[in-house]
């Protein structure tokens, strides 16, 4: 796993996003002036796939941010990633959540919860997990510089 600076253009989202919670995500970036902690993605091709960070990436393209902090990892991890319902225990194909992303086809916002087992443990959301989403505060100005994709971290 790697921690990158990635262009937000090169994101596919797999999910709408709830306007109420990217208003008030974008009022906090704005007052931090920080990306708190990585968003999770996975390359598809040439593009990325949001895993977790949907309203992260939205407020920092709607205040004009050109980049996003990234931990990459492998979506087929099968043994090591599972795709649940939020409002059920559900499970989604990760095959199908990609062809939608790619299609542009996306879900309702909150349908998709993705978890991680690390080691032998329990299976644990990735939203906020300290591992794959630490809290690094990296200011807006970094993400404001336009550049190609670079590894700020290893992991």
């Amino acid at each position: 796993m790697q921690i990158v600076k990635l262009p937000i253009k090169d994101l596919l989202p797999h999910e709408e996003l709830s306007q109420q919670r990217l208003v008030d995500l974008m009022r906090r970036v704005e007052n931090d002036k920080v990306q708190r902690r990585p968003i999770v993605v996975s390359r598809i091709g040439e593009k990325f796939l949001i895993v977790d960070g949907h309203h992260r990436v939205g407020a920092l393209k709607q205040l004009g941010y050109p980049n996003v902090l990234a931990m990459v990892i492998d979506f087929y991890l099968t043994d090591r990633v599972s795709v649940r319902g939020w409002s059920s225990d559900d499970q989604y194909d990760k095959g199908v959540i990609i062809e939608r992303a790619l299609r542009g086809d996306l879900y309702p916002p909150y349908t998709t919860k993705h978890l991680v087992r690390l080691d032998e443990g329990e299976w644990e959301p990735f939203h906020h997990h300290s591992i794959l989403e630490p809290e690094m505060n990296i200011s807006l100005e970094e993400l404001g510089r336009k550049s190609a994709q670079s590894k700020l971290v290893r992991v």
